[in-house]
């Protein structure tokens, strides 16, 4: 799901305005078992993760005027 985020962000023009994301680690527990939402849920997650958000779209320094 991390790749076909970073793919409509960087190729639908509706979203050409985003440059920074913020992800929260969590759990979530639904009726039948807990849904892992952790960036590092996984090794390939992560590895998945940082290698998209490196795209020079995105910032990477917090920035409150242009």
């Amino acid at each position: 799901w991390l790749e076909d985020m970073f793919k409509t962000l960087l190729e639908d023009s509706r979203y050409t305005n985003i440059r920074a994301l913020n992800f929260w680690n969590d759990n979530f527990e639904d009726d039948k078992s807990i849904i892992n939402h952790n960036i590092d849920s996984s090794e390939e997650a992560l590895t998945t993760f940082q290698q998209l958000i490196s795209n020079p779209r995105f910032i990477s320094e917090l920035r409150f005027s242009e």
